[in-house]
């Protein structure tokens, strides 16, 4: 996990649905982001028993749980040892420990192509611009 201390965390046993989630410090996924997007100017981690459904756009990504869905990453993805991921992924670079299960594809673009594709994302712009910003998302607590 990222040494960063302002990084929001979605904590095990909560779940987020049908939301936008946008943060400049990162975002640690211990719960679940289901039916949602992921906006950070940072790196975002799926931990062991996290789920993240959807669309994210980071710096970094990590994933040791579960991801399903669309991603475009300016910098690394690390697919750890155990996680799952099905869906595209377009990034700069990639990193892939064996026994990392991938289904669909993923894209190591150069860093022009992987900025172009960001910024043509709204959300991603206007975080760029003003900061740190949460929508209203549906939360529960299991």
């Amino acid at each position: 996990m990222s040494e960063n201390t302002n990084s929001a965390i979605i904590s095990e046993g909560m779940t987020v649905t049908r939301g936008s989630i946008t943060n400049k410090n990162g975002l640690t996924i211990f719960g679940k982001v289901l039916r949602g997007s992921v906006t950070s100017l940072s790196e975002v981690v799926i931990e062991e028993n996290g789920v993240l459904e959807g669309k994210l756009l980071a710096r970094s990504f990590d994933v040791k749980g579960k991801f399903s869905g669309t991603a475009i990453v300016r910098g690394t993805v690390t697919l750890r040892k155990g996680c799952f991921v099905k869906g595209a992924i377009d990034c700069g670079s990639i990193i892939i420990e064996e026994g990392a299960v991938i289904s669909d594809s993923t894209h190591t673009l150069g860093e022009k192509l992987i900025l172009d594709k960001l910024r043509a994302d709204k959300a991603y712009c206007e975080l760029e611009k003003t900061g740190s910003r949460v929508s209203e998302p549906s939360v529960s607590k299991q």
